[in-house]
């Protein structure tokens, strides 16, 4: 055992497992903690100290509790703004609004109806560092829900890719055009399907994530998304309920 504070890692993902093997194998003290449930799923919350806490993508995390790190915002949004910053670089400044729109959920600790500390909805419009601007709506107040839809335009072109629900397909199809040309289907660059996992569409994609994951923790280095990139989410996710309480623009601190 090493003089050192161990490395503490929350929850029963795969891919968690994964990082403590290697970590364990290149000589670190890691300590895991989880709820006992099987390796692969999600756990709700963890209570400490009488303190729930989200550890995980909790069941009702989209209605329920902000204690319990709970909304649409931080559970869907977050995952486009990761997307937004790889595509187009830093954010510089963010207008945003949550509300929920349909605020009475079931709590299932309880079975009873309570209100929801948390949206059910958002929008926001940010403004990249190099100028460019980006705006995304979502609700789960909507039905039928009609999934996603991501729209890219710029002075020489546009790309459009659509998708039946939160996760994007791994056989999905992205529609371009340039310099006004028809749109028509773009092949998908062989590198972002390398393989295929008929087990879960979404599997290949963590299967990378998780490839690029443990390669950095052999070569010492740690490839994105690393923790810079985990904070400069989380500056925007503050951004945005900041702009939805002042109802002013915020700028981004860190970028």
């Amino acid at each position: 055992m090493s003089d050192h504070f161990p490395i503490v890692l929350v929850g029963n993902a795969l891919s968690l497992m994964v990082a403590a093997t290697r970590l364990a194998r290149n000589g670190a003290d890691v300590a895991i903690v989880n709820s006992g449930k099987n390796w692969g799923g999600h756990f709700t919350t963890i209570t400490c100290k009488g303190i729930a806490f989200d550890a995980g993508m909790v069941l009702h995390e989209f209605t329920s509790y902000n204690a319990q790190g709970g909304g649409l915002l931080g559970a869907l949004g977050s995952h486009y703004i990761d997307g937004l910053r790889y595509w187009f670089g830093e954010i510089a400044s963010v207008y945003g609004q949550l509300e929920a729109l349909r605020p009475d959920v079931l709590d299932p600790a309880t079975n009873r109806i309570v209100k929801a500390e948390t949206d059910d909805t958002f929008l926001f419009t940010v403004q990249f560092a190099n100028g460019g601007l980006a705006t995304m709506t979502s609700s789960f107040a909507a039905t039928p829900t009609r999934g996603a839809r991501i729209v890219v335009m710029g002075d020489r072109g546009t790309l459009i890719a659509e998708q039946p629900g939160p996760n994007p397909m791994e056989d999905g199809i992205v529609i371009g055009s340039r310099d006004g040309s028809p749109l028509q289907p773009l092949e998908t660059p062989k590198q972002y399907v390398p393989f295929k996992d008929a087990r879960d569409h979404r599997l290949m994609a963590f299967r990378l994530l998780v490839r690029d994951f443990t390669a950095g923790i052999d070569r010492g280095m740690s490839p994105a998304p690393n923790f810079t990139d985990g904070l400069r989410c989380q500056e925007v996710l503050d951004a945005v309920r900041e702009s939805s309480r002042s109802g002013r623009k915020v700028e981004i601190r860190g970028s």
